[in-house]
Order: structure tokens, then C-alpha cells, then sequence
């Protein structure tokens, strides 16, 4: 009857410690956040190809900020990413939301900026 108890006991501390993990992946909202953000940062990285190579800056030094800025670990991306790497459809569908959240920064940075100015031409 002890070794009955015991073995119930394990099985839910197993059970406990299983289901905690899952409670360690990002979820798909924010995972669009960071996947946008992190494709924004490599866009920057790569605008500075013309730069002295002493100024460029590895991309993951620039994720960093970004894996804080949503309270997120290096460690949770890949496990967050495996039911999409598995399955193609839902990669594209989470790849259409990443696109369309780019496509929305960029239209809010753009009316920041300001306006260009036409040239004159010389009359």
C-alpha cells in the first residue's frame, strides 16, 4: 500500500513538472510580435551592409532587447516554433500575421516621418 502511494505521489509530481513546461512557450499573439520584431532588426542589420564593418552589429546582440521587451527567454523560441516548423499551413497562416503586422509598422512609421519635399525646378 506504501509503494501504491509513493507511486502515485511521483506520478503527479511528474504529472505537475509535464505541465508546467507547456506554461514556458510563447504564445501566438506575442510570438507574432517578436517574429516581426526580430525580422524589423534584421532588416536594420542588413541596411547597414554599406557601413564599416566595425559598426555592424551581430542580430542576435539586437534580439536581446526584444526577447526583454516581451519577457521572453532565447530558450522558449524554438519550442514555441515547433508546432509551425511541423506543420506548413499553420507556418504560412502565423508568417501572414507576422507580414500584415510589419505592413501595419510600417504605415504607422511612415506618417511619422516627415513628408518629402518636391524639388523645384529651375525656371
Amino acid at each position: 500500500m506504501k509503494n501504491v502511494t509513493l507511486h502515485k505521489w511521483l506520478c503527479a509530481v511528474l504529472l505537475a513538472g509535464l505541465a508546467g513546461c507547456g506554461n514556458n512557450l510563447i504564445g501566438e499573439r506575442k510570438l507574432v510580435k517578436i517574429l516581426a520584431e526580430m525580422h524589423f532588426a534584421d532588416a536594420l542589420l542588413a541596411e547597414q551592409s554599406g557601413a564599416a564593418t566595425s559598426q555592424r552589429r551581430d542580430s542576435t546582440a539586437i534580439y536581446a532587447p526584444i526577447f526583454a521587451k516581451y519577457n521572453v527567454s532565447p530558450s522558449q523560441l524554438y519550442p514555441s516554433m515547433m508546432p509551425y516548423i511541423n506543420n506548413k499551413e499553420k507556418m504560412a497562416i502565423l508568417y501572414d500575421k507576422v507580414i500584415r503586422t510589419l505592413e501595419k509598422n510600417e504605415a504607422r512609421y511612415a506618417q511619422q516621418l516627415p513628408a518629402p519635399q518636391k524639388e523645384q525646378t529651375a525656371q
